[in-house]
């Protein structure tokens, strides 16, 4: 975060890897079980059967990455506009 950020904007961010820590290590996992056969074979195709040793592995890493960045930027997003929405009310005369 950056040094002059206010106290709001340190505990969304918080929240925010936080959740897409956990979302990373729950769903990223069941969305390999279903695709690691076709991860394999793509890359055994394509690429080798040396490479297909190592498909397994990447292919959770490269899902639990793009996960954790999505629900990290979803959940960032959502709380900002709640934030902003309870800010416009209090606001309002």
């Amino acid at each position: 975060m950056a040094r002059g950020s206010s106290a709001y904007t340190r505990a969304v961010g918080g929240i925010a890897f936080t959740t897409g820590l956990g979302a990373a290590y729950f769903v990223a996992s069941v969305i390999h079980a279903g695709t690691v056969a076709w991860a394999m074979a793509f890359s055994a195709t394509y690429y080798g059967p040396e490479a297909a040793r190592w498909a397994d592995s990447g292919w959770l890493a490269v899902l639990g990455l793009v996960v954790f960045f999505a629900v990290k930027g979803l959940v960032s997003a959502l709380l900002a506009a709640v934030g902003l929405r309870l800010v416009s009310r209090s606001l309002r005369p």
